[in-house]
């Protein structure tokens, strides 16, 4: 005998039926059904993000539960490690997405299950955000990084740095005496250049005409210090 009222049967929570349909059809993997009668195949939703469905027929929005460590689940995911995490990113379970290592971290290997990832970068090299090496980026000449740096840091104003992958932040040495460095990030000991004249520039200067040489003495271009000037020497030069 047929029905007698279009809503004869109702449909579970975790099934769902379509218009004409005369039976109920398990939610599918990935998806699930909250509540009863539900109309489309897509029942209440897909698994939540960092979830996945393994079977037919869930009810609750984080279905089978939650997605392995080292791996992620988008939503609907069907298995529960649906996304390998690559190298450069991590997921400690549950993850709807990899997350990339920190600046200053590195992860060289796939399914990183630990926020430190596989640990720090090389001093004298920058990690930025999902670095797969420790020695990622060699600092550049004029630059320098500790370690767990995310990024290289210019050679202070008055410093300069001639080589690669410098570690410390003395780089090579102040900018040489009679010559200033005004800047940051220079590459030779002779930094922003010259002293001009009339001028001391002792090592390590970060400005030309900081040290004016006083009455009675005197500098060429270029100079460390200033100089007194000789007993038999008249006229402008030392006034």
């Amino acid at each position: 005998m047929g029905s007698v009222s279009a809503t004869a049967s109702t449909c579970v929570a975790g099934r769902y039926s379509t218009a004409g349909s005369g039976s109920c059809t398990v939610c599918p993997r990935g998806y699930y059904g909250a509540t009863a009668d539900l109309t489309t195949s897509t029942c209440s939703g897909p698994c939540d993000p960092g979830t996945y469905g393994l079977v037919t027929g869930m009810t609750v929005a984080t279905c089978s539960g939650n997605c392995s460590i080292g791996y992620a689940c988008p939503a609907g995911s069907t298995n529960a490690i649906t996304v390998l995490c690559p190298a450069g990113t991590y997921s400690l379970g549950g993850a709807g997405e990899c997350t990339l290592c920190s600046p200053g971290l590195y992860g060289s290997t796939a399914a990183m299950n630990r926020s430190s990832c596989n640990g720090s970068c090389v001093a004298g090299y920058a990690c930025p955000a999902g670095s797969v090496s420790s020695t990622q980026t060699p600092c550049p000449a004029g630059t320098y990084s500790l370690v767990a740096a995310g990024e290289c840091t210019n050679c202070t104003a008055g410093r300069y740095g001639f080589y690669v992958t410098w570690s410390s932040a003395s780089c090579s040495g102040l900018c040489s005496g009679g010559y200033f460095g005004n800047v940051s990030g220079l590459r030779s000991a002779t930094c922003s250049g010259a002293c001009p004249a009339g001028y001391a520039c002792p090592a390590g200067s970060t400005n030309a005409t900081a040290n004016m040489c006083p009455a009675g003495q005197y500098s060429g271009q270029g100079s460390a210090s200033c100089s007194l000037c000789p007993v038999s020497w008249r006229g402008a030069a030392c006034l």
